[in-house]
């Protein structure tokens, strides 16, 4: 792995951190950026409680199969 002058001076580059002041975002912007991030980590935590319901579903179903 290579190091560029510019990364090691710029940690947010070197850490592939995006922040919403580099970008000179408003206010508004910002916001928004917040409640997408919040809006994919409820995503995500919806998916996960699927999943698990479906594996306990799968595993009664083969329980009652078997018997």
């Amino acid at each position: 792995m290579y190091f560029t002058n510019d990364s090691i001076s710029n940690p947010r580059i070197y850490h592939g951190l995006i922040y919403p002041s580099d970008f000179n975002t408003s206010c508004n912007e910002s916001r928004h950026i917040a409640e997408r991030i919040a809006q994919d980590e409820s995503f995500n935590r919806l998916c996960a409680q699927n999943y698990s319901n479906m594996q306990r579903r799968a595993y009664y179903e083969s329980m009652r199969t078997e018997n």
